[in-house]
C-alpha cells in the first residue's frame, strides 16, 4: 500500500516522520496518517514527500522488489548491483543478516561467504 511503501522509503532513507513532516510543511499527526493508510495524501504532499526522499511519485505506487531498485542513494557496496542482487541483499535485509550500516568488516565477511557459496574466487 502506499503508506507502507512510503514508510520503507523513509527507512531506508533514514528520515523520521517529524523529520518529514517538518521538510514538506504538515504536521506529524498528517504524516502519520499517510504512512499509516488512514489517509490519502494530496498530489502536492506526494510530490514534496518524493522530492524529499528522492524518488518519483510512481515510486510509492511499486511494489517494495520494484521500487528498491530505484532508490538514488544505493549502499556503495551495492552501486551498480543488478536488480536480482538488490533483492536478495534486501531477503538477507529482512532477515537480519545485512543492514545499509553494517561495520566494512562485517560487509566484507558477508561478501566472502556469498563469494564461496556461489563458488566466486576473488
Amino acid at each position: 500500500m502506499l503508506g507502507d511503501n512510503i514508510k520503507e522509503l523513509m527507512r531506508i532513507k533514514k528520515v523520521s516522520s517529524k523529520e518529514l513532516a517538518n521538510l514538506v510543511n504538515v504536521s506529524p499527526t498528517h504524516i502519520s496518517y499517510v504512512i499509516n493508510n488512514k489517509r490519502y495524501p494530496s498530489l502536492e504532499l506526494l510530490e514534496k514527500i518524493a522530492n524529499v526522499l528522492e524518488v518519483s511519485v510512481d515510486d510509492f505506487f511499486k511494489e517494495d522488489s520494484e521500487y528498491s531498485t530505484k532508490i538514488k542513494k544505493t549502499p556503495s557496496i551495492l552501486e551498480g548491483a543488478n536488480e536480482n542482487t538488490l533483492k536478495f541483499f534486501k531477503e538477507l535485509e529482512k532477515l537480519g543478516l545485512f543492514s545499509e550500516d553494517m561495520p566494512k568488516e562485517e560487509l566484507e565477511y558477508l561478501i566472502n561467504i556469498i563469494k564461496v557459496a556461489m563458488n566466486k574466487p576473488d
